[in-house]
């Protein structure tokens, strides 16, 4: 097929475009994107699209950026297309490189932010067969599931793929048979990105020496594994539809209708989730949703920092994914009374009652935690108690850890979100830790048997 029908068959296929249209064109200069730019061209003839040129200059490369650019802002001109050049401003000093990630990001916020002020609804990119299977390779070396190895999206509004489907060789003989100049990039071939050395070593190996129309075969398996990822993604909406709630700052999930969920669709609608709590390009990894898988299968209530700025918290039946709010470092807190008495960290939110019971008087599961309540011995603790904040070096007995733990640890593993920590109370006793407030007991001070008298600690939130 010549490259003007792959292109057709594409554009069909996908729908990417309708009549009258405004389309933002991305264009680098290179081969793809100004092949890219003359077959849509022609085919703004026949559908009324309004293009736009968009080129982004990173000022990494000296007089070559400068001449991609110009080169750019010459062939609109004499196609008679409008053409929006941005050059970064970077620090002569600075000028070494740039990560390929970090570049993929400048790229589409400047894009984005581009045919957001021209009003414009498709953005289209070079992106070829070659690409997609580049991307296949380096997502199934990076380890990913089954939407990082379906590859690019043929479109994924606003953005759109023409020539998707067709071979970069296809695209140079194009460009050769029609006369038509391009720009060649030389840091394309510098091996020290990995993208390089997956195309000019790894591939030419796979086809030299494994299968030949390796790349084919490549794009071809993310196609199939798309149409799956579709499916996937169709069947977790609509759980997302039934489990899923707004609340201030974020999503509100049914927690146990989410853990009754298979693996698959459990991990996308958490993803959905955090997608509505957190709209951008940011996408949690496979460790940040086994986390949150975890979160709403327990009983407890708790809470989470999450990647993105946003927190996680286990309310009841609810989870719950919202931004996390901003919260001053606490100012070091000690306060002392005795038993029977009251101990209170408004700045915390915390008030402690303290009474001394007899230990017949009590039920037989004393000894079963609770975050709002807490027994303890009153013959080990003394009736002279402190509530304070935490202080470096902190270490307790955790009841049923079996030995002792720092602090700064065991909150880590508890999961209490870092801007928290210092705000969490430690009921002491002379120089040991009695109870961290709501959390967990110290063994040494738990009812035993041998108990008489009990100190009753309830703490209620101001």
């Amino acid at each position: 097929m010549s490259l003007e029908t792959i292109f057709q068959h594409t554009v069909e296929q996908h729908r990417m475009f309708r009549a009258g249209q405004r389309v933002l064109v991305a264009v680098s200069g290179g081969p793809d994107s100004t092949a890219l730019l003359h077959l849509l061209v022609s085919l703004a003839r026949s559908m009324s699209l309004e293009l736009h040129v968009a080129h982004l200059d990173h000022s990494l490369r000296g007089p070559d950026s400068r001449q991609d650019r110009r080169f750019v802002e010459s062939m609109a001109r004499d196609l008679g297309l409008p053409c929006t050049v941005h050059v970064r401003d970077v620090p002569q000093g600075s000028r070494t490189g740039l990560s390929e990630g970090r570049a993929r990001e400048l790229r589409y916020r400047f894009l984005g932010q581009l045919a957001q002020q021209l009003g414009a609804q498709r953005i289209a990119t070079g992106h070829t067969r070659d690409d997609q299977a580049e991307t296949v390779l380096l997502h199934l070396v990076r380890g990913a599931g089954t939407r990082g190895l379906a590859g690019i999206p043929p479109v994924r509004d606003p953005y759109v793929r023409p020539l998707l489907q067709a071979p970069r060789a296809e695209v140079e003989a194009w460009l050769r048979g029609q006369g038509v100049p391009w720009r060649e990039d030389a840091s394309n071939h510098d091996r020290r990105f990995l993208r390089n050395r997956v195309r000019h070593e790894l591939l030419p190996l796979l086809e030299r020496d494994y299968r030949s129309g390796v790349r084919s075969r490549l794009a071809s398996t993310a196609e199939l594994l798309r149409e799956d990822q579709e499916l996937l993604e169709q069947l977790a909406a609509g759980h997302y539809r039934r489990l899923a709630e707004p609340c201030p700052g974020g999503v509100a999930l049914d927690a146990d209708g989410v853990s009754g969920l298979p693996a698959a669709l459990a991990g996308r609608v958490l993803r959905r989730a955090y997608r509505e709590a957190r709209p951008s390009e940011y996408a949690p990894g496979c460790r940040t949703v086994a986390g949150l898988r975890v979160m709403a299968a327990e009983i407890s209530s708790g809470a989470r920092d999450l990647p993105g700025g946003l927190e996680a918290l286990r309310e009841g039946s609810r989870l719950i994914l919202r931004h996390r709010p901003p919260r001053q470092p606490a100012k070091p807190f000690r306060a002392t009374a005795v038993v029977p008495g009251r101990l209170a960290w408004p700045e915390a939110g915390i008030s402690l009652k303290m009474q001394e019971v007899d230990r017949g008087g009590l039920c037989s599961d004393i000894r079963q935690e609770s975050r709002e309540i807490a027994h303890l011995d009153l013959g080990r603790t003394g009736r002279h108690l402190e509530l304070r904040s935490r202080r470096p070096g902190d270490a307790f007995y955790p009841l049923g850890l079996g030995g002792r733990k720092k602090l700064q640890d065991f909150l880590v593993d508890a999961g209490i979100p870092r801007r928290d920590r210092d705000f969490v109370g430690l009921l002491t006793a002379g120089d040991e830790v009695v109870w961290l407030v709501g959390h967990r007991l110290d063994d040494r001070f738990k009812v035993t048997d041998a108990t008489t008298r009990v100190l009753v600690v309830r703490q209620e939130r101001e």
